[in-house]
């Protein structure tokens, strides 16, 4: 398999970091989530720019996960990082997130994950004969499918020729 020139998988880390972003910036600026929305984000420690107070750091040296819900504060989103304060023991503490120490992000009201533990490495599709026949056998794909007959199929067909001779030029 040819090598990776063009960073795919740093394209796609970045996205998603784009999508935790924009997902704190709507509940600060929403002052909190709408319905059941909420937050688990799981985040490395020891990652250069964390900050955690000294307590927190030896109960968790490696691996946190906080819970953005109900009682936080003074969240504020930045282009590389998110700031809030959450409650331990009824002591306030101040969390400081880059968004490259996040392993997990979770919002379990919608079961929307992005999961940075697991690199998408460059893996060859499987090309096994018994993948196919699973689906094949699959209940769902050989239910019948009800057709409404009302609907009225004016599909067109273009010819894909004239896009292959612009593409020559």
């Amino acid at each position: 398999m040819t090598k990776d020139l063009i960073g795919y998988n740093d394209i796609i880390n970045r996205s998603k970091f784009f999508i935790i972003e924009d997902a704190l910036s709507f509940v600060k600026k929403n002052d909190g989530f709408p319905g059941d929305h909420h937050f688990y984000i799981t985040f490395e420690t020891n990652f250069n720019g964390v900050e955690v107070s000294e307590n927190l750091h030896k109960e968790f040296p490696n691996e946190m996960t906080i819970v953005l819900q109900h009682q936080f504060s003074e969240l504020d989103v930045k282009t590389n990082y998110f700031t809030v304060t959450l409650h331990f023991a009824n002591i306030p503490e101040k969390i400081v997130v880059p968004y490259k120490a996040i392993k997990r992000f979770y919002d379990p009201a919608v079961n929307f994950v992005i999961d940075l533990n697991i690199q998408n490495e460059e893996m060859p599709l499987s090309s096994e004969k018994h993948n196919l026949e699973e689906l094949k056998t699959n209940e769902e794909l050989n239910k019948p499918r009800n057709v409404d007959k009302n609907i009225s199929n004016n599909g067109q067909v273009i010819s894909l020729n004239r896009f292959k001779k612009d593409l020559k030029k």
